[in-house]
């Protein structure tokens, strides 16, 4: 397990935001634009790992407000692709009601 000092924790933790700023933009990006986040959703994942405090050598005190950013950040994230996931549903339901009063129009 590779020892830490707290400025590579803290930059760590800036690549970590940078990852989160990214899937942020993917969960608000557009319903009807497929987007692809398994390697983002993973790439974070392991941004998250790195920051575990017990790969530090040094007082890990600084580093609880910026664990606690963390927690915000990836309750956004959950909040973000569940609105995300429940529009395209909604949307998808729409469209299948949709289809079926085009299907029913056409049979008459």
């Amino acid at each position: 397990m590779e020892r830490l000092n707290e400025q590579q924790w803290r930059e760590r933790f800036e690549t970590a935001r940078a990852g989160f700023e990214s899937l942020r933009q993917l969960a608000t990006a557009s319903i009807d634009q497929e987007i692809e986040t398994d390697a983002a959703m993973l790439s974070w994942a392991r941004q998250l790992q790195s920051l575990d405090l017990a790969h530090l050598d040094t007082d890990p005190a600084f580093a609880e407000p910026l664990l606690r950013q963390l927690l915000v950040m990836n309750e956004e994230l959950v909040r973000l692709f569940s609105a995300r996931r429940e529009a395209i549903a909604k949307a998808h339901s729409q469209q299948k009601k949709t289809q079926k009063g085009i299907d029913a129009y056409r049979n008459v």
